[in-house]
């Protein structure tokens, strides 16, 4: 026999907005339970307001001894593309936005908080409203700061520059399609991300990186039905038809431009 506890806090820690308590017998393996809990005035996250709520749930065994505890921060906003545009809390929001590799002159892959936390403020200070980290899985500071500091992110999986004959082999779809799932389980819950995409500058103009794209798009919206999907494109501009691009079955264009470096 089991009890368990969720609390809503408010951003400072310290009010509680809800409360619920469910008793529960646990018999051997996994279980799920559903808790349902009601926020009262509620604040909205936004991009200059990204404000905050923290879900602490506990386990406690009949005796009232606290057995485990996870605690998780999450938003209360709406997001919705609409007109061609995108619309965060009823609230037309302009997209500037850049993207940002772990690539650390002094760290490389191995980055600390500090790095991260320097560049994030440096793309806040540069009006940086949307971001999408690419082509990875990302340290889980990056979501929780881009949380804190009110960017919106599009997470997406190491698909980059795939061939029509990889993405149609079923070795690669199935680590595809392992790793959006985790991608979407393990962050589900950050505020900042508002899509989630599924590939990048791969040949999404063939047959077989369409089948690709909408085997992705499925999953992502059987795990997660109210983000939007995507993917990062650089053929829809040198189609003739881009009906034929999969950028025609996303929930918004993605379109890469390279400005300096590598523009010719």
């Amino acid at each position: 026999n089991l009890t368990l506890n969720a609390t809503v806090l408010a951003e400072d820690g310290t009010d509680t907005m809800a409360t619920q308590q469910t008793s529960l017998v646990a018999p051997p393996g996994r279980q799920s339970v559903d808790v349902a809990l009601a926020l009262k005035s509620v604040r909205r996250w936004d991009i200059d307001n990204p404000y905050l709520y923290t879900l602490r749930v506990s386990l406690s065994a009949a005796d009232g001894g606290e057995l485990d505890r996870i605690e998780d921060e999450f938003g209360v906003r709406s997001i919705e593309i609409r007109d061609r545009h995108l619309l965060l809390n009823g609230r037309r929001v302009r997209l500037s936005g850049l993207t940002r590799h772990e690539e650390s002159p002094w760290e490389g892959l191995a980055e600390t908080a500090g790095t991260m936390r320097h560049d994030l403020d440096d793309m806040k200070n540069l009006q940086t409203t949307l971001t999408r980290p690419v082509h990875y899985q990302q340290h889980p500071f990056i979501y929780r700061y881009a949380d804190h500091q009110g960017i919106l992110m599009i997470p997406e999986i190491p698909m980059w520059q795939f061939s029509e004959e990889q993405m149609k082999n079923p070795k690669v779809i199935a680590l595809a399609k392992q790793m959006l799932q985790e991608l979407i389980e393990q962050n589900y819950n950050h505020p900042s991300i508002f899509a989630w995409s599924v590939d990048n500058e791969s040949a999404t103009n063939t047959p077989g990186g369409i089948a690709y794209f909408r085997t992705m798009y499925a999953l992502a919206k059987q795990l997660d039905p109210a983000r939007a999907v995507s993917c990062a494109d650089d053929r829809i501009a040198f189609t003739a038809d881009p009906q034929t691009n999969a950028s025609s079955l996303a929930d918004f264009v993605m379109w890469n431009e390279y400005f300096g470096t590598w523009d010719a």
